[in-house]
């Protein structure tokens, strides 16, 4: 878990990052989080459907969740490792591509775990 002080007036208290897997959590409470607030195009994309799963195997270090100072989650959010050889053409052509790119190997030189 990771402490962030936001800075700002003397008595506001800190923010906790931690990694969505770092420990279990009820139900019903990740589902309120996890099932609301994205944008539509990460559930309407069937393209990126069959590549969500592996998303979450895979790079399941990249999930995090940010928690208020009674240890409750109140945002989460996800990322995955791109490489980019800095021309335009070189960019993922949109969100299925990055999946796409990600999950197949290239996105990266190596495919593996965040270290």
């Amino acid at each position: 878990m990771m402490r962030i002080d936001p800075g700002g007036d003397e008595g506001r208290d800190m923010v906790a990052l931690e990694k969505l897997s770092a420990r279990s959590r009820e139900p019903a409470q990740m589902s309120e989080l996890l099932d609301t607030g994205w944008p539509s195009f990460i559930s309407a994309d069937r393209v990126a459907e069959p590549y969500l799963p592996v998303v979450r195997d895979r790079f399941g270090d990249y999930e995090l969740l940010a928690l208020d100072t009674h240890d409750g989650p109140v945002a989460a959010g996800w990322a995955i490792p791109l490489a980019w050889d800095s021309t335009l053409e070189g960019l993922p052509s949109g969100y299925s591509d990055s999946l796409r790119r990600a999950v197949d190997g290239t996105a990266l030189s190596w495919n593996s775990r965040p270290r």
